[in-house]
């Protein structure tokens, strides 16, 4: 009761809301506090939790380092700075390190920071993070949310918070900005093979932030369509079917229901076109592609 006042917010954590061992998540936090229970918050705190974990897990090249980092009050400086030089060339090598965990590793080496002679190792290691993050190939959802969810170990001084604080909002701002870009589509017939790994890859992405085909521009999507070969248009519409396959897509794409009105309305005026030369099989497959939007639609309604 004497912390009845706590509050989650922007600058709290699980950590400082709890323990470093029992970090406090905010479902918790909120069912403790109003008896509200968040099912969507338990599920992203736990998918956040499960991926941290075996994330960790797999990182056999590194592991050593990481764990005299993690348990570095029962080390020596020599050795902890020894470990922070070893995660820096891992760091280093962008894949040893998986990016999920970048939220926890920051929370150590910001706190390490002052326990070792040498601190700019932790600056190095900050922008090679943060350069990572602009060029790695990531799920940006669980990236995003690792910054939130993760093992943690309670700062001790303001500094640190402040350090910590704007080194997280500088990681979430380079997720962002991937984010913006990384759903932006090319409509260059000879990177359609690169167009449908990207929808497929960004799936998850698309479903957190509810839209997908919304973001197009269904006037260049039908010219790429009108130049495609049937296993191109094949390849596209089992894209589309991929993204929308959930049963309850209704909660996550009511937004994108226009602009797959519009991409089914412009495949029908293409087949009924004088201009329209494709043969009997990309005929048929467009056939197939306005079926599925149709099927589409009809879980939108």
């Amino acid at each position: 009761k004497e912390n009845d006042g706590l509050c989650w917010n922007d600058k709290e954590n699980g950590c400082s809301l709890g323990t470093s061992k029992y970090p406090l998540s905010q479902f918790a936090h909120d069912y403790i506090k109003y008896q509200s229970l968040d099912e969507d918050k338990i599920e992203k705190a736990e998918m956040a939790f499960l991926a941290q974990k075996k994330a960790d897990v797999v990182q056999n090249d590194a592991r050593n380092s990481l764990y005299i980092l993690y348990d570095f009050h029962s080390t020596t400086s020599e050795l902890l700075e020894g470990a922070i030089a070893e995660i820096k060339k891992y760091l280093e090598k962008i894949n040893v390190i998986d990016i999920i965990l970048y939220g926890k590793l920051a929370n150590y080496l910001i706190i390490a920071k002052a326990l070792i002679d040498t601190p700019t190792l932790v600056d190095d290691c900050k922008e090679i993070m943060k350069d990572n993050l602009k060029k790695g190939n990531y799920d940006i959802a669980a990236v995003d949310d690792g910054f939130s969810f993760h093992d943690s170990f309670r700062f001790w001084t303001n500094e640190q918070e402040i350090e910590y604080s704007e080194f997280i909002n500088e990681m979430q701002a380079i997720v962002k900005n991937k984010r913006n870009y990384e759903l932006s589509f090319d409509y260059d017939k000879k990177n359609i093979d690169v167009f449908v790994k990207e929808i497929l890859d960004k799936r998850l992405d698309y479903i957190n932030q509810r839209t997908f085909i919304k973001r197009m521009d269904i006037s260049k999507l039908i010219e790429l369509i009108k130049q495609c070969t049937s296993e191109e248009i094949d390849k596209l519409r089992r894209a589309f079917g991929t993204v929308y396959s959930s049963s309850n897509i209704n909660e996550y794409f009511n937004d994108d229901k226009p602009s797959l009105t519009q991409l089914k309305n412009c495949i029908e005026t293409l087949l009924e076109s004088e201009d329209y030369n494709g043969d009997k099989i990309k005929t048929l497959q467009l056939s197939w592609f306005l079926n599925n939007l149709e099927n589409i639609l009809e879980k939108l309604s």
